[in-house]
């Protein structure tokens, strides 16, 4: 009897574990005729860890549904797919040869402050070799939708950064 117990108390607590899955919705910007590729995104180490890191300096628990990598870069594909209306691939390319655009996101940091409700994150993107840095803030009362309004601010700025600098009108 005390075995069963113990696995519904483990299997309980397990249960309520509330996974994070980006749920971005998109907005068309223009139709670019260029392939772009995006190459792996670089996360901070604690989120790879399933841990957000708060003012204080300290870590909770927050935990994707999958590899928080993976699961960003593949947000940012479709989410790139539906506001520039192109071709857009993952590395190592979809594409027969190297795209001429090519898109790196790192995401230096992502700090949630509870006192003031707001998660901070601060972002690069390079494309083709042109860097550019940029921070931005999102209120905060359900952590799980602030996060996707955050990636959803988060990748509106790289599909303008990208509209930019890599269509040549062509």
């Amino acid at each position: 009897m005390r075995w069963l117990l113990l696995v519904v108390l483990l299997f309980g607590g397990c249960a309520h574990k509330r996974l994070y899955t980006p749920s971005l919705h998109p907005r068309p910007l223009t139709h670019i005729q260029m392939d772009i590729g995006v190459a792996p995104v670089q996360l901070p180490e604690y989120l790879l860890m399933d841990k957000l890191l708060t003012r204080s300096g300290e870590y909770v628990e927050f935990t994707f549904s999958g590899e928080p990598d993976w699961q960003i870069q593949k947000a940012l594909v479709e989410y790139l797919r539906t506001a520039l209306d192109c071709r857009v691939g993952l590395y190592p390319w979809d594409f027969a040869t190297t795209p001429p655009c090519i898109l790196k996101l790192h995401l230096f940091s992502l700090v949630w402050d509870r006192k003031k409700a707001k998660l901070q994150a601060k972002v690069e993107v390079e494309i083709s070799g042109k860097r550019r840095s940029f921070t931005l803030v999102q209120q905060v009362e359900d952590l799980h939708k602030a996060m996707d309004a955050l990636w959803h601010k988060i990748f509106d700025r790289v599909a303008q950064i990208v509209k930019k600098g890599c269509y040549k009108g062509r």
